[in-house]
């Protein structure tokens, strides 16, 4: 009886899955229409979902942007459609800020020259392409950076270029990349705390990070990124055609030393290559020069706190050591004297008396 039962059960076992899959199936289907759909509308009608970057800007007044990225070939695989759609606005200046050479296998000389050569097929010429080197800031997904340092970095770029918005990742990374959170919290913490931008506010928006299956569908995503940033006001979005996508793939193709297998199929499936959305963060400055806080956690104290874990001082050699054992010095002797101080001084005293 125990052995039919069990037989019965692997029988039905593969049906339940079979009609588990009947009915996915045709809900995925109407998804990827649905999203398909509404893609190519965003497409043909991009008005309906465009928004200012900030608030006063038209299409007529000189915005300035600043993208913060931390290695060449980001600008591609994150920021496509947005760099695309601000190549198509004239009155849209941008600069790509790169906080590293590349250099984590040892390729930072290649990696800049690409950088380069990428960001022009976006319409940024070199002059607006500003590639850090610096070993404060290495290429390495296990250090975390000193947002100070971050801030220090990208101030002067932000003031000297007088920009109006930057984009850069969120407190994610897309990929959970230190280095791409670093450059968020970096610049964040500098927007918020620099009395200078208390007068002259930037504005911040963070690329939104997404799970997974999403980050992978595709345009299939399109019904839930456009949902999510008509949720919010201050969200933007920017959707790539088919000709944007095109010019994605071929900034891309510059990085050739980054093309390996699994980025291809990266540019195939992945939705940053077709729709960003970002987010508007909060950086007003306060007048004590305080961050403000809210009730998430506090990002910029918990990448400290665990810098401080991480840390490990190097042991000490004994032959590095310069301290001593103390030892009490000896009571110094009083001077010895040749002339008799106590007749001198009776014989002084001796002769004043005389003389009065």
């Amino acid at each position: 009886m125990l052995l039919h039962a069990l037989s019965i059960q692997c029988l039905q076992a593969p049906h339940r899955q079979i009609v588990a899959i009947m009915l996915v199936l045709p809900l995925l289907s109407t998804l990827f229409g649905l999203s398909s759909v509404l893609y190519f509308l965003l497409i043909w009608f991009p008005g309906a979902i465009k928004r200012p970057i900030t608030a006063s800007a038209s299409d007529k007044d000189e915005v300035n942007v600043l993208l913060v990225i931390a290695h060449p070939d980001d600008e591609c695989m994150f920021f496509s459609p947005t760099l695309y759609a601000f190549r198509k606005q004239p009155n849209v200046n941008v600069t790509i800020l790169c906080l590293t050479t590349g250099n984590h296998d040892d390729q930072g000389e290649i990696r800049t020259k690409e950088l380069v050569e990428a960001a022009a097929e976006f319409g940024v010429y070199p002059n607006q392409v500003i590639i850090v080197n610096s070993q404060d800031l290495p290429d390495d997904p296990k250090k975390i950076w000193n947002p100070a340092l971050v801030a220090k970095t990208v101030k002067p770029i932000i003031v000297g270029g007088k920009i109006d918005a930057v984009f850069t990742f969120d407190s994610r990374g897309v990929s959970g990349h230190e280095n791409h959170i670093a450059a968020y919290i970096g610049t964040k913490h500098l927007l918020m705390t620099d009395q200078q931008f208390k007068l002259n506010p930037v504005h911040l928006y963070s690329l939104n990070s997404i799970s997974l299956v999403r980050k992978y569908s595709g345009i299939a995503d399109t019904i839930f990124a456009v949902g999510q940033a008509l949720a919010s006001k201050n969200d933007i979005v920017f959707i790539s055609g088919l000709e944007g996508y095109q010019v994605g793939r071929q900034a891309m193709a510059r990085h050739q030393s980054q093309l390996v297998w699994f980025r291809k199929l990266y540019l195939i499936f992945s939705r940053y290559m077709f729709i960003n959305t970002f987010s508007k963060q909060a950086v007003r400055v306060s007048a004590r020069n305080l961050s403000t806080t809210t009730a998430r956690k506090d990002l910029l104290k918990d990448l400290y706190l665990k810098e401080i874990r991480n840390y490990k001082p190097e042991p000490i050699a004994k032959s590095e050591v310069s301290t001593k054992t103390f030892a009490v010095p000896k009571t110094p002797e009083a001077p010895k004297l040749d002339v008799d101080l106590a007749k001198d001084l009776e014989a002084y005293e001796k002769g004043q008396l005389l003389s009065n």
